[in-house]
């Protein structure tokens, strides 16, 4: 109620309300800053309509629907190229999370690995691809079981059921490290990292490795969808690779 009130009592905010620094914002003009207090008085009757606001010398500039169709329609995928990779997509489409030599993530679905001329070149692009400093053939011999290929099963945003397939490389990779890579990589929701992690160690620490750890996503299922762990809506599975 008080931020109400104080918000009636005080002038509307104007450029150089929200600014660090004295002159933040000196490079902009007088027709920027007029647009700016016009829109932002208090009285909504006093503020421009959108009829009106379409006429104001900046937004005059801006560029029309012919140059976006010639600059960004022309560059892009054709329309044929567009449904015949959408027909190609099948509900529940899974894929596999590599790492780059500049150790950057990338997402391949496995309808783009079974496009190659041959399964050699999909097995050329191993899961969570690092940089390795070479070694003696007694240290790789030593280090060859370190490597675990594990796989994130859940749904994606389109409540499709995803298998996020990524190498875990024992005394070099972590936990937190894997799931905050996911997250960034834009597969997973920031929101889970944690309990990814967790349970990421908990796989890891299990004697047996034929069994696959279940746990409740902290973001939860969509409000039309109940939670149902066997079906994993606002669940994930994690599991050893085949």
């Amino acid at each position: 109620m008080k931020v109400l009130m104080l918000t009636l009592q005080n002038d509307p905010p104007t450029l150089d309300t929200g600014a660090d620094q004295k002159d933040q914002y000196k490079a902009y003009g007088k027709t920027f800053r007029k647009l700016i207090t016009d829109c932002l008085q208090k009285d909504p009757t006093k503020r421009p309509t959108a009829t009106e606001l379409l006429k104001h010398p900046i937004f005059k500039k801006a560029k029309d629907k012919k140059y976006l169709q010639s600059t960004l329609i022309a560059i892009g995928p054709s329309l044929e190229t567009r449904v015949q990779k959408a027909s190609k997509r099948q509900p529940g489409t899974s894929g596999r999370l590599h790492r780059t030599i500049t150790g950057e993530w990338t997402w391949s679905s496995e309808e783009e690995c079974d496009g190659q001329s041959s399964d050699d070149e999909c097995q050329e692009k191993p899961l969570n691809k690092l940089i390795e400093v070479p070694q003696s053939s007694d240290s790789e011999h030593e280090s060859g079981d370190e490597h675990l290929n594990l796989v994130l099963r859940m749904r994606n945003s389109n409540r499709e059921l995803n298998d996020i397939r990524f190498e875990f490389l024992l005394g070099n990779d972590t936990p937190d490290g894997i799931s905050t890579e996911l997250v960034g990589a834009g597969l997973v929701d920031c929101r889970d990292a944690d309990v990814i992690a967790m349970n990421l160690r908990v796989l890891i620490g299990n004697q047996t490795r034929d069994r696959p750890v279940t746990f409740a996503l902290v973001s939860g299922c969509n409000s039309d969808e109940i939670p149902d762990e066997k079906m994993l809506v606002g669940y994930a599975q994690l599991s050893y690779a085949d």
